[in-house]
């Protein structure tokens, strides 16, 4: 049962030495292939799908008189955009009304359109902008 000369651990080290270089083969050769055979083809990707820098307003609030009266508020508003009537007309069939490109579209059809928006190259955006508000008689701001 026992191996005096060491053969059987021999073989065992032999497998697991094999394993380990076949491994560290398959990790330098992936680290090349996409730092230098895929990397202009990766680097226009990430262009296209990251995120741009920017400012992003706060939202303002609601402004009150001194006798509590709603002077003026902000309110988030959705608007969709595309570039080909085909695309308008899909909009239209899933929102069940006519989609014109710019136009305003609720809080419950943005949620419609989330799914068709997690595509690669989406035919249509949906941009977010804040809107001031002001109550009749109150002065514009």
């Amino acid at each position: 049962m026992d191996d005096p000369s060491g053969q059987r651990f021999r073989r065992n080290s032999g497998w697991v030495l094999a394993v380990f270089f076949f491994w560290s083969f398959l990790c330098i050769s992936s680290v090349f292939y996409y730092s230098v055979i895929r990397q202009k083809e990766l680097r226009q990707t990430s262009r296209q799908i990251a995120w741009r820098q920017g400012d992003i307003p706060a939202l303002k609030g609601t402004i009150y008189s001194s006798d509590g009266r709603r002077l003026a508020y902000s309110v988030l508003e959705f608007f969709i955009f595309y570039k080909r009537e085909s695309t308008g007309e899909q909009l239209s069939v899933l929102l069940n009304r006519p989609v014109l490109d710019g136009d305003l579209v609720s809080a419950r059809e943005v949620q419609i359109l989330e799914p068709h928006l997690g595509a690669f190259r989406s035919p249509f955006r949906i941009e977010a902008r804040e809107t001031r508000k002001c109550q009749p008689g109150s002065e514009k701001f």
